[in-house]
């Protein structure tokens, strides 16, 4: 993927179409890798990402559904909660930061 990025920048419909022939790559070098090689596995865990995670890089059909490209809004999310309870010395137990971000969330 960041080949790609850094190839076609942030435009997703063309590296969806870029990404698409490398994942068949991949595939058939993964059939001629030797079984157990770090090679291998090495193919096979980008293989797995790609099939595992196709469904949600469907860029073209999120964009006709008006979904959200990309992390920024869950990352932003994330900080959000995770900043007031994880500042210098702040230590909460389970209970305390579950009440927390119900307040936060409020």
């Amino acid at each position: 993927m960041a080949a790609g990025r850094a190839r076609l920048g942030e435009d997703r419909a063309a590296l969806a179409a870029w990404l698409e022939p490398r994942k068949r790559q991949l595939e058939e070098l993964l059939r001629g890798l030797e079984e157990g090689s770090p090679a291998q596995e090495t193919v096979a865990k980008e293989v797995v990402y790609l099939r595992e995670h196709q469904s949600r890089m469907d860029y073209r059909r999120a964009q006709r559904r008006k979904e959200p490209l990309g992390s920024g809004a869950v990352e932003a999310t994330c900080v959000q909660y995770q900043c007031p309870s994880k500042r210098t010395g702040q230590f909460w137990s389970l209970a305390g930061n579950e009440a927390l971000l119900c307040l936060d969330s409020f």
